[in-house]
């Protein structure tokens, strides 16, 4: 009888503590588990917030410093200047440049690389492909346009500072950053529309302190 409560009693000690170890095991599982969504969801979305954060700081402050600074000389002061221009003709085809107060135009949009790359624009900027630029027949120099490309429904603010393009049917050239900004690189061309943004190219021209 002695051997049988014995036995008993080191059975029932032994089932407690693996019964306790079992829930302290599961207890622990369960944490552990639970931390590791939360970080791992908590991190992705802060992570995701930060990048765009940053990405928008970049687009909105930087890409606009870098725009204005690589239109002022040495000097600090606008390389380029406003202009207009006479009358020209082109291949056969005449071009009256203008001051618009409205302009919206539809058509096929290009884009023009390293081969003008480093030159002087009409206007006596210096091209960069780089940069978020356009070339226009008559629209004035400089000018800010919003171009959208109708095939995908992008579009971009490039300022113009060339003339050009001269090619049939074509509206604008823009530069390689814009094409890329627009989707169009690697088909060479789409269609487009262009609309003058008359109170951004106003405060542009006050900015760099241009007269007209």
């Amino acid at each position: 009888m002695k051997k049988l409560c014995l036995a008993l009693l080191i059975l029932s000690i032994f089932s407690a503590c693996s019964a306790n170890n079992k829930g302290k095991a599961l207890k622990k599982h369960a944490t552990n588990k639970s931390k590791s969504y939360r970080i791992r969801t908590a991190a992705t979305k802060n992570s995701k917030k930060t990048r765009y954060v940053l990405s928008q700081k970049t687009a909105d402050e930087d890409d606009d410093s870098v725009e204005t600074a690589e239109m002022l000389g040495e000097n600090g002061e606008y390389d380029g200047h406003f202009k207009i221009g006479n009358p020209y003709k082109v291949f056969g085809v005449s071009y009256v440049p203008q001051d618009y107060e409205d302009y919206q135009e539809t058509g096929t949009a290009s884009w023009y690389g390293d081969d003008f790359h480093g030159k002087k624009t009409a206007n006596g900027e210096v091209y960069n492909m780089g940069s978020m630029t356009a070339a226009h027949p008559t629209l004035p120099l400089p000018s800010l346009v919003r171009v959208t490309n109708l095939r995908n429904g992008k579009n971009v603010i490039v300022r113009v500072n060339d003339r050009g393009p001269f090619a049939k049917n074509r509206v604008i050239d823009v530069s390689e950053k814009a094409a890329v900004a627009l989707g169009f690189k690697g088909q060479g061309t789409t269609e487009v529309k262009i609309e003058l943004l008359r109170n951004d190219t106003d405060a542009l021209l006050e900015k760099l302190k241009i007269s007209k």
